[in-house]
């Protein structure tokens, strides 16, 4: 079970609790190519609104050095603003302070 708030992120799996304010785990619809790549198309928290992306300007194996984790790090453009989207197996996740998250799933 997966909760997310934007102050703090709660991720509770087999029983463990972790918390990360910078650390917002989403729901991400991607395609998957053929090559075996994944291209994330949009992302929404449990009940926020959906967040479509523009464009994604990077992607590579890459530490999130304010989360923490591990994983394939997108880097996504979202209107004007630039979010690092996360792909943790199995988890999606955006690195955010909570300004910026407030941001951008209010659409502004």
């Amino acid at each position: 079970m997966v909760y997310a708030f934007l102050k703090y992120t709660l991720l509770e799996v087999d029983g463990v609790q972790r918390q990360s304010p910078c650390k917002h785990y989403v729901k991400v619809r991607a395609d998957h190519l053929l090559s075996g790549r994944v291209r994330p198309l949009m992302f929404r928290t449990e009940d926020g609104p959906t967040v479509i992306i523009d464009a994604v300007e990077d992607e590579r194996e890459a530490p999130a050095l304010k989360a923490g984790g591990q994983g394939m790090r997108y880097l996504c453009r979202v209107g004007e603003r630039h979010v690092f989207l996360f792909y943790d197996e199995p988890l999606w996740f955006i690195e955010a302070d909570q300004v910026l998250a407030e941001a951008i799933f209010s659409g502004g």
